[in-house]
């Protein structure tokens, strides 16, 4: 008799094998990211919005971004995304039956300037963000239904900062309400209200057609998103 290990035997081996590679990648794949790492999911706004750990279901308002809590302070979630990296987010709108464009569904980052007025907070002004692009692809919506009916579209943006592009921003999409913290940095963790003087402040929110409700991000990639507290009317 030959010394060695049978062909059935190794046959079992290399089966055990194949069997846990295949467990091992589904946990990997499975497995959901932390909100405090930078999500990497290859799914597109495969991360979703982080529940506020302080909040409670009396906290809820209606915009996803922002709740006043029992002692009165504000927590609103900022985006971090860092100098010369990409990411994506989806925004899910409300449309009325109407004629919609492409040319209505634009976003972009905004640079806002706060003033601070006796009595109140604030005086605003806005430019466009210098190195922060933002597009989505046209040829993906259906918009002529809404010509017929009312409904909900998801539009799936993708965003590039350049490396020179550090700085503090406003988040804007159609169908916004209020300013959505937006970080580019290389380090989110240090992100706070304070880096946002004037933002954290209620917002009374107008609907316009044809939108017919506030807009909600509903996942994204590319960024993190973390709870900050801030006070009503935080000034400069």
């Amino acid at each position: 008799m030959r010394n060695g290990t049978s062909p059935s035997k190794k046959l079992a081996a290399l089966l055990l094998v194949v069997i846990f590679a295949g467990l091992a990648t589904d946990y990997l794949l499975t497995r959901s990211p932390t909100t405090s790492s930078l999500s990497s999911t290859s799914q597109p706004c495969g991360s979703p919005i982080p529940k506020d750990p302080l909040a409670s279901p009396a906290n809820e308002s209606g915009i996803y971004n922002g709740h006043e809590l029992a002692n009165g302070t504000y927590r609103w979630l900022a985006f971090a995304t860092p100098p010369g990296g990409t990411a994506t987010f989806c925004i899910d709108m409300s449309l009325r039956q109407a004629n919609v464009s492409a040319s209505e569904l634009g976003a972009e980052a905004l640079s806002v300037n706060a003033t601070l007025l006796p009595g109140s907070c604030c005086e605003y002004s806005y430019s466009r963000a210098h190195g922060i692009n933002i597009t989505f692809d046209p040829s993906s919506l259906n918009l002529t239904s809404f010509r017929y009916s009312a409904g909900s579209l998801s539009v799936l943006y993708s965003m590039s900062a350049s490396r020179n592009a550090t700085g503090f921003y406003s988040l804007s999409y159609p169908g916004v309400c209020g300013l959505i913290s937006l970080a580019v940095t290389n380090e989110p963790q240090k992100v706070s209200a304070a880096d946002f003087p004037g933002f954290f402040v209620p917002s009374t929110c107008p609907i316009s057609p044809p939108f017919d409700g506030w807009s909600q991000m509903t996942g994204f990639t590319g960024m993190t998103a973390s709870w900050v507290t801030g006070t009503a009317g935080e000034a400069p």
